[in-house]
């Protein structure tokens, strides 16, 4: 597999605020604060396509499971992309490789996701 040089690891609050901001036919400022309020999880690694309004946000489980606590930041930082015709995918892998796409959205998933 060839390694994508637009993922990056470093920078991911401002740059996604930076993003988001830029977006004036979508964003408002009460928006960027929403956003702001749930910005404290830091991805392992993510990708921001300004133009296709599009953040994937990578997690990589090695020692401990996605907390309850940091799923529902997800979940608000999602409502916050989507509400503003963005979107946001989350995958996430074990220490193994292994893994896929976590469905934010789907109803229980931040109780269930333990």
């Amino acid at each position: 597999m060839e390694k994508d040089s637009r993922i990056q690891r470093k920078g991911f609050n401002k740059a996604l605020i930076t993003a988001f901001s830029r977006d004036k036919e979508h964003v408002i400022e009460d928006d960027v604060e929403y956003l702001k309020k749930f910005l404290w999880p830091v991805p392992d690694a993510w990708l921001i396509n300004e133009e296709e309004r599009t953040v994937i946000w990578y997690e990589v489980e090695d020692t401990h499971h996605l907390s309850d606590k940091k799923v529902c930041a997800l979940y608000h930082i999602a409502f916050a992309l989507d509400y503003c015709s963005w979107t946001m995918g989350v995958i996430v892998y074990d220490r193994y490789g292994k893994g896929g796409p976590l469905d934010i959205f789907k109803p229980g998933v931040r109780l269930a996701y333990r």
